[in-house]
């Protein structure tokens, strides 16, 4: 009996064990690195934290503008204030922008704009927002896009968003491929993880090349596994595909579920 044969097998299977949860670690890191992304305060997400932060503010003004304390309560206040000097001479300069005709609204977003830079001196909503054709925009920018909407320059040639039901319904078709975008690219990087540190034996990990399989002898496994997903012929796939997507459209539109 060749005792070589039974040394090695423990190993393999051991290799198999530390490959599955090293593909689990994996995944862990991308989810927590997605999610720190989507969580950390970015320069590109400047501009979001300047319209929340304005809002902030004007909300703060407001639920104090019909308040009234008297002298010594504003000075007790002041006195239990680290930066009263500060609130002073910010209350005189807001008090006197405000006798120049300046807004609540345009001196948060002045302040927001020093404080912050950047994209949140940018306008990306309303009538001032940047246009397609910058400065010769005048008379070139449909009516109805009034910039209440992200991404809107101002560009419709088409008229693709002059009718606000099929306009809804091509933002909620966006944000559907959004969804399978964000899936496919998991599926584009997970063979490839899998089979170069986790020692998966894919014969074909690399996305673009995947597809060809099915015209190889054999037909196509599924993470290299036949007792999963065993495909050998592309007629059958397409008619899958085609029962299994269309049902689940059917559902959601029928139901509207989201």
């Amino acid at each position: 009996m060749d005792t070589g044969l039974l040394s090695t097998a423990p190993k393999r299977t051991n290799f198999k064990r530390y490959g599955l949860v090293a593909s689990i670690a994996v995944n862990a890191i991308l989810v927590c690195g997605i999610a720190s992304m989507a969580f950390s305060p970015a320069p590109l997400a400047s501009g979001v934290a300047a319209k929340t932060m304005v809002p902030t503010a004007m909300k703060g003004v407001a639920s104090l503008a019909n308040k009234r304390t008297s002298v010594e309560q504003s000075r007790a206040i002041l006195a239990q204030t680290p930066k009263a000097s500060m609130l002073v001479k910010t209350g005189a300069i807001t008090n006197t922008l405000m006798k120049q005709g300046m807004s609540v609204k345009e001196i948060a977003t002045a302040v927001t704009c020093q404080k912050i830079g950047g994209a949140a001196c940018q306008e990306w909503y309303g009538p001032d927002r940047a246009l397609w054709l910058g400065p010769f925009s005048e008379g070139a920018v449909p009516s109805y896009l009034t910039g209440e909407f992200p991404g809107d320059y101002g560009w419709d040639t088409q008229g693709l968003s002059a009718d606000p039901t099929t306009f809804a319904a091509y933002r909620e078709t966006e944000v559907i491929h959004a969804r399978w975008a964000m899936l496919g690219t998991l599926g584009c990087l997970t063979p490839e993880l899998l089979s170069k540190y986790s020692g998966v034996p894919i014969a074909e990990p690399v996305w673009f090349k995947a597809g060809s399989q099915i015209f190889a002898e054999g037909g196509l496994d599924y993470l290299g596994n036949p007792s999963l997903v065993h495909a050998q012929s592309i007629l059958a796939i397409l008619a899958c595909q085609v029962v299994l997507m269309g049902g689940a459209e059917a559902y959601r539109v029928n139901g509207d579920h989201r």
